[in-house]
């Protein structure tokens, strides 16, 4: 399987394919999205979102579809390929600077990241998913 993230076409095709089959499967259980929205506990907008491939598909969604649609983890089995594209458009855009972080000394911060990496490399895919994003939100750009 591609891994999404050697062009910007695979990428939007990451998201794309996932949506695709969430609304396939959706659609074969018999359910609307506002329907499947309430079972898995998300808005029917980010069902939408992530059927039209216009938002990536969390690894939770993608596991509480699994278990409401019984597809016997088909979706579960695709989201790491979103989650791979997701990080590749992460990286296009570059880390986001909080005003008044400007001047924080990067040598700290890759001091802090090279303390923690152990645990990040045992910790389940959500936390590091919200982990990257907190750092990008705090790093200073370079």
């Amino acid at each position: 399987m591609d891994t999404g993230a050697t062009s910007s076409g695979r990428i939007i095709d990451a998201a794309r394919t996932f949506g695709d089959e969430l609304r396939r499967r959706r659609s074969q259980a018999g359910l609307t999205q506002r329907e499947l929205a309430e079972l898995v506990r998300y808005s029917r907008e980010t069902v939408a979102a992530v059927e039209c491939g216009r938002r990536y598909a969390t690894r939770v969604l993608a596991v509480r579809s699994d278990e409401v649609l019984r597809t016997g983890g088909v979706l579960g089995r695709l989201w790491p390929w979103v989650e791979r594209a997701q990080l590749a458009a992460d990286r296009r855009r570059g880390p986001r600077v909080v005003p008044g972080t400007e001047d924080w000394p990067t040598n700290e911060l890759a001091d802090w990241v090279a303390t923690i990496r152990p645990a990040i490399d045992k910790a389940p895919p959500e936390f590091v998913v919200r982990l990257r994003d907190l750092v990008n939100n705090l790093a200073p750009a370079r």
